[in-house]
């Protein structure tokens, strides 16, 4: 298993998460569409495509990404191209004419390219839109026996562009589309929606969240402890790395949040320090590997924190998430109070609760049961977050 930092790991480099892809299935299995909670960084775009490259039978993936799209025709377009370009399609060896007949129906108006047919349709004086030639596809498609799943990975990030640019009316009637098209579709094609961003938070500023009620949410949790364990173990010895027996306790036990990219990150440098030391490494070379990390060449890997606030809120509102995070960043745990007290002049009351769960969903805090206290995720964020905005 490589040490696969900043891309996402697939084939023999993605560590297994058997207890999560069973659960995904067990929900598939019961006809369920799907919502993936989870912040970034998780985990959850390499099971996607975990699920795409080795399905269990009866199971087709196609994986889309939708980061980037700030139209709904666009989206479609996206949609209708990945699926009908899939190599789930092409997979479907018993139907693959009527498949073919479909395919040349959908297509004969629009433009679209599919490699595994070797067709090449161009669009022509027909007025289909994506969105229809999509549905048009959902209703029709024969699957005998099987299933296909399309997975739409930052599908909140998606109707948050949808908003900024055609206003409130537009996404939510995106979000209404996709909720009916989930309701009345072929019973063997359903969704997975996931982001790094928290749809529930989303549709709140536009809706009931009763457009969304009908996804079955699943949690991508952090690792078990035996799981990162296993996790840093194949890692280091990939690399032939020598270490004693506390060395990886004390690096989760540093960590604490134990997401596969921070464990992955802190593998890193030991490696790189073990290269250049030769003999086995100590505690001591945990600590330094993550004073290493705080280097600012390894800021790409934290930035987005920071800088993703100015585009998830308001104004007011990302002062006052900024105001809030450095203050836990300091003094390493905050209370509700303190967090009212924060607010006072910035914001209503009435945002602080929807600041505060967005902040929490996407994995910079979380409340801490024991204490009664909210605290940073992440030691490693937490560290650099102090370091990006010292005194503040």
């Amino acid at each position: 298993m490589r040490n696969v930092v900043g891309q996402t790991p697939r084939g023999a480099d993605f560590f297994p998460r058997n207890a999560i892809i069973n659960k995904i299935y067990r929900r598939l299995e019961s006809g369920g569409n799907l919502f993936k909670a989870a912040p970034r960084r998780v985990g959850k775009t390499s099971i996607m495509r975990s699920l795409e490259d080795d399905p269990r039978p009866g199971f087709q993936f196609v994986y889309v990404i939708t980061e980037s799209i700030h139209d709904v025709e666009e989206y479609y377009h996206k949609l209708l191209t990945a699926t009908l370009g899939s190599e789930a399609l092409s997979k479907l060896g018993k139907n693959k004419e009527g498949i073919i007949r479909l395919v040349k129906e959908i297509a004969g108006s629009i433009r679209i390219k599919l490699p595994w047919i070797e067709l090449d349709f161009n669009k022509g004086e027909g007025k289909t839109t994506y969105q229809a030639a999509f549905e048009k596809l959902l209703a029709q498609l024969d699957l005998g026996e099987d299933s296909i799943i399309i997975m739409i990975d930052e599908f909140p990030q998606t109707v948050e562009n949808i908003r900024e640019k055609h206003g409130n009316a537009a996404a939510e009637s995106f979000l209404r589309l996709n909720r009916e098209q989930r309701q009345t579709t072929n019973s063997r094609i359903r969704f997975i929606l996931t982001g790094s961003i928290g749809l529930p938070g989303v549709v709140k500023k536009l809706t009931s969240t009763s457009v969304i009620n009908d996804l079955n949410v699943v949690e991508v949790p952090p690792l078990t402890d035996l799981e990162a364990s296993e996790l840093a173990t194949n890692l280091l010895g990939n690399y032939k790395v020598k270490y004693d027996e506390t060395v990886i306790p004390y690096l989760l036990e540093k960590i604490k949040w134990l997401i596969p990219f921070h464990i992955q990150l802190g593998v890193q440098e030991l490696i790189d320090i073990y290269e250049n030391k030769g003999t086995a490494l100590t505690r001591a070379d945990v600590d330094r590997a993550f004073a290493q990390l705080l280097n600012v060449r390894n800021d790409i890997y934290f930035e987005h924190y920071y800088s993703r606030l100015k585009d998830a809120f308001p104004e007011n509102q990302a002062a006052f998430a900024f105001k809030l995070l450095n203050k836990a960043a300091q003094t390493g745990d905050i209370t509700d109070e303190a967090i009212k007290a924060l607010a006072v002049g910035l914001v209503p009351e009435a945002d602080i609760d929807a600041v505060l769960e967005s902040l929490i969903y996407d994995g910079y805090l979380f409340f801490d049961t024991t204490l009664k206290r909210n605290r940073f995720q992440s030691t490693l964020l937490r560290e650099w977050w102090n370091k990006k905005t010292p005194g503040q």
